[in-house]
C-alpha cells in the first residue's frame, strides 16, 4: 500500500467517524428534545388541572357568597319593610289620613287605609 492510499484510508476512516460521532450526536439531541417536550407537556398539564381545580373553588365560593348576599338583601327588606310599616302607623296614630300615610311613607291607599283603620281600633 503506498503513502497516498494510506492517506485515503486514514481520512476515510476520520471522516467515517466524524459521520458517525454527528449521527449520534443528532440521536442523543433528539432523545433529549423529546424528554423535555414530554416534560413540558406534563408541566402544562399538571398547571391546566390546578387553574381547573382554583377555578370551580372560586366558583362554589361565589356561588355561596351570592346566596348569603341575596339572604343579606332578603333580611335588609323586611326590616326596611317592618320599618316602613312603624312610620306609617306613627302617622297614622299623629291623625294622618290614608292619603297623607301613603304620600308620607311610600305605602299604596291600600294599605294606608288598613292601617288608619288599624289605629281607630
Amino acid at each position: 500500500m503506498t503513502t497516498v492510499e494510506m492517506i485515503h484510508l486514514a481520512a476515510s476512516v476520520l471522516f467515517m467517524g466524524g459521520a458517525a460521532t454527528l449521527l449520534f450526536q443528532r440521536k442523543k439531541l433528539r432523545s433529549l428534545f423529546s424528554r423535555r417536550q414530554q416534560d413540558a407537556t406534563t408541566i402544562l398539564s399538571s398547571l391546566e388541572d390546578r387553574l381547573e381545580a382554583q377555578f370551580k373553588a372560586q366558583t362554589a365560593l361565589l356561588n355561596e357568597q351570592n346566596k348569603k348576599m341575596a339572604k343579606i338583601a332578603n333580611q335588609v327588606s323586611t326590616l326596611a319593610d317592618e320599618r316602613l310599616v312603624e312610620q306609617a302607623i306613627s302617622v297614622a296614630r299623629m291623625g294622618g289620613n290614608p292619603e297623607h300615610i301613603s304620600t308620607a311613607v311610600g305605602l299604596t291607599l291600600d294599605e294606608a287605609r288598613t292601617l288608619h283603620r288599624y289605629r281607630k281600633n
